[in-house]
């Protein structure tokens, strides 16, 4: 593993549209929920006790099946917000292209 003890944090960037579960895939099929836990879950899990989840995915409403018990047991903080990905992905593609940044 690459971090044995746990993450410091973790940021969930992928949002709703990835369900990996079967469970969570029939209930977006029969409009259950609009949102999966999937993503956000496996950050959840893989972040140490008093860590931080950041959350900059798109959730757009609800979601069944999330792990409040892990993340009140584990004491996690946990915020969110949109990324203003238009206001800065060309200067973040430069700093790529340049060699600044090594994604």
């Amino acid at each position: 593993e690459i971090a044995p003890a746990g993450l410091d944090s973790a940021i969930e960037c992928a949002g709703f549209e990835y369900p990996k579960t079967l469970i969570h895939k029939v209930e977006r099929a029969l409009s259950m929920e609009t949102d999966t836990a999937d993503i956000l879950t496996e950050c959840i899990m893989a972040t140490k006790k008093c860590g931080i989840v950041s959350i900059i995915g798109v959730y757009s409403g609800f979601t069944n099946h999330f792990p409040i018990g892990a993340l009140m047991e584990k004491g996690i903080t946990m915020n969110g917000g949109q990324s203003p990905t238009q206001k800065y992905w060309r200067m973040a593609l430069e700093k790529i292209q340049t060699g600044e940044l090594d994604p």
